[in-house]
């Protein structure tokens, strides 16, 4: 008979939250509209659910229900409180999830060894890129007393081979290998000389990719 009761009373709370959900998604929808920002929709949701069980606590009699009713009201609080404090370490604290439970193992290290190593390489291209830039600028700078300052003779790894052009990588950025150059590629890098092709705004406008065009092989 105990289980028949709890069925019900938790058919009829299921059927309550969905309600609620529904409401509560209808103020999500109209989020921008009303100018409620994520934790202010959280605030309203849990309200929500706060109100409505409080109505079936007040209109119930059965003393089992109504510690069933109680007891979801406490996991909803707790739910909340959890929700709340996640947030808040999300907003100041390091962008990454903490590890907690996911790492497994006799492992030494802790979550902000992890959270380095994330950035690291989150940002590994910007990086790369940063320093790809002031290397061009030295080496630009240093060659500018030459007939062609856009000219340089450097080491090139060949990176990715392609059916119609290679790509290789400098000191200073990407390299685009023409096909009939690739051949030349023999092994895992070679001296040759490179045209600079502009900044990114340059090339962005005449759709070049690469700063660097490779122009000879030695």
């Amino acid at each position: 008979m105990n289980h028949i009761i709890q069925i019900k009373v938790i058919t009829k709370l299921s059927q309550t939250l969905t309600n609620s959900h529904k409401l509560s998604q209808t103020l999500t929808n109209s989020h921008k509209e009303m100018l409620f920002n994520e934790n202010e929709i959280h605030d309203l949701e849990y309200h929500i659910f706060q109100t409505q069980l409080k109505d079936d606590i007040q209109k119930e009699t059965n003393p089992i229900n109504l510690q069933l009713l109680a007891r979801k009201q406490r996991e909803l609080r707790t739910c909340y409180l959890n929700l709340c404090n996640h947030t808040s370490s999300m907003q100041h604290s390091d962008e990454w999830e903490d590890m907690g439970d996911l790492t497994f193992g006799n492992d030494s290290h802790s979550s902000q060894d992890y959270f380095h190593l994330w950035d690291i390489h989150e940002m590994f291209h910007d990086m790369n890129a940063f320093e790809w830039d002031t290397n061009t600028d030295i080496i630009l700078s240093q060659n500018s007393q030459n007939n062609d300052p856009s000219l340089i003779n450097i080491p090139v790894s060949l990176t990715t081979l392609g059916n119609h052009y290679s790509t290789g990588e400098c000191p200073l950025g990407k390299v685009y290998i023409p096909k009939n150059l690739t051949k030349f590629m023999k092994h895992n890098s070679h001296i040759c000389t490179l045209k600079y092709n502009g900044n990114l705004q340059s090339r962005q406008s005449v759709n070049i990719n690469m700063p660097w065009k490779c122009i000879h092989v030695y």
